[in-house]
């Protein structure tokens, strides 16, 4: 079974990895990126650790909207192993 997890909010608003680490953190989840990514340009699968166990999900990234009106959509996927999500 997968799960899609859909993010969508304004471009400008859009996390720099370290950032997204340090809100991930913040929340006390143990989830780490292992892997240094662009938010804008990655695409596929993000590895990342779990505990200190090896996990990831797929990262896709994509412009929504009008012109003038620039949103992204972030879409975090997980596969067979739910401990990911």
């Amino acid at each position: 079974m997968s799960v899609d997890l859909i993010v969508q909010l304004s471009a400008e608003h859009m996390p720099s990895p370290e950032e997204w680490q340090a809100a991930i953190s913040a929340q006390e989840f143990s989830l780490k990126f292992t892997h240094e990514f662009e938010v804008r340009s990655f695409s596929g699968y993000l590895p990342s650790e779990i505990e200190g166990e090896p996990a990831g999900f797929e990262y896709f990234y994509e412009v929504i909207g009008e012109p003038g009106e620039q949103h992204v959509q972030v879409t975090l996927v997980t596969r067979s192993d739910l401990r990911e999500f």
